[in-house]
């Protein structure tokens, strides 16, 4: 990340942290579509090409919200994250798996408990890392989407700031 100076809304310049990669998208994105209004600066006015986007704007935030707490910002950061929780899957369904082997076992009442315990628990984290591999799996599938959209917003933007 790099530092720049950019002029604020009453002319005096302050450090600004610029963001690029998948995480500066994202992040674009939502304050192209208002959903950030910090920048908003057209109330009522959305892209064309960004229409459709508002309809899956709780995805998008879900996502950008990952993107910034993991601070990702390559698709070989987001690869790589990917990878990690779809290892940390299988390791838990494992566990799991030998957990309920466990149970059927002629064991005492009190272990038993204590396995289904542990059952409930490991069920609680692979949902919560189910959601993230989904969660990854949808940037990576929209990031180019993103990319190509702004893309042609800016060329209309600079259009219109050259007439």
């Amino acid at each position: 990340m790099t530092a720049s100076r950019s002029a604020t809304a009453n002319g005096i310049g302050s450090p600004q942290t610029k963001v690029g990669g998948l995480k500066g998208r994202y992040l674009r994105l939502c304050y192209e579509l208002g959903y950030l209004p910090k920048y908003r600066q057209k109330p009522n006015s959305v892209h064309h090409l960004l229409k459709d986007e508002i309809m899956k704007m709780d995805e998008i935030s879900r996502q950008t919200r990952f993107l910034c707490r993991e601070n990702i910002t390559t698709a070989e950061e987001l690869q790589l994250s990917t990878e990690h929780r779809q290892q940390e899957v299988e390791r838990l369904t494992v566990k799991r798996d030998e957990l309920r082997k466990e149970i059927r076992r002629k064991i005492p009442v009190e272990q038993k408990e204590l396995c289904k315990a542990q059952i409930s628990e490991i069920t609680g984290q692979l949902k919560l890392l189910r959601e993230e591999l989904k969660l990854c799996e949808g940037i990576r599938q929209r990031s180019e989407e993103i990319r190509e959209k702004l893309e042609v917003i800016d060329k209309e933007e600079r259009k219109e700031m050259s007439r």
